[in-house]
């Protein structure tokens, strides 16, 4: 987090950060003040972190990116907050990425293996062929065959 003189704003990455009623908000998403995140955010060798600090702080890394170079490839560093708090996460994001990736591929492969329109046919005609009833409506209410609508 930085302070940008140009905006006069505090951000994190190129995105404005708030704070409104004990939550620092970016990006539409909110996130518990606590000393922790402040720690994460600000320190280079964060301390009174819990679990939930982690998780808002993994969240924030996750939208805003902040870990990455222009070009995606993470900002790498020796200092402790690097090896010990950023490169996990990083790590984190990329097995999220992975599996998303992968998820995605086997929906874009399902779809190729849907059959076309034109195999619905013998579909279309096994229904028509077969003894059900046909229906018809008027203004959005079924009247069968046996029930005739006079008007």
């Amino acid at each position: 987090m930085y302070y940008d003189k140009a905006t006069d704003k505090l951000k994190i990455s190129d995105f404005p950060v708030t704070y409104s009623h004990g939550n620092l908000n970016i990006l539409d998403n909110y996130y518990p003040w606590t000393v922790g995140l402040w720690s994460l955010l600000c320190e280079k060798e964060p301390k009174n972190t819990t679990i939930a600090d982690m998780k808002s702080y993994y969240n924030i890394l996750k939208i805003t990116k902040a870990h990455s170079k222009p070009d995606g490839k993470p900002k790498i560093s020796r200092y402790f907050k690097w090896i010990n708090v950023v490169k996990p996460l990083y790590e984190h994001i990329q097995i999220e990425e992975h599996q998303l990736n992968a998820e995605i591929t086997k929906i874009d492969n399902a779809k190729l293996k849907t059959p076309l329109r034109s195999n619905l046919k013998s579909f279309n005609n096994y229904i028509s062929s077969s003894n059900t009833k046909q229906k018809k409506i008027y203004n959005n209410t079924t009247v069968t065959a046996r029930n005739k609508c006079y008007r």
